[in-house]
């Protein structure tokens, strides 16, 4: 994960208040949005949402 936030110094991404990250909302990605020090917001995206909508 320090490779990660390495890339994401480089971005500048460290600098934005909110941090929003579309996913299939796999575990791995929440743990990762969990792990950073900025705020992230996850958003599912429609594919994966999709079958639900029904339920």
């Amino acid at each position: 994960m320090a490779l990660l936030w390495v890339r994401i110094v480089r971005l500048r991404f460290h600098q934005a208040r909110l941090l929003v990250v579309l996913s299939d909302g796999a575990e791995w990605v929440r743990s990762i949005a969990a792990w950073l020090p900025i705020h992230v917001l996850l958003i599912l995206d429609f594919f994966h949402v999709k079958p639900r909508v029904g339920d």
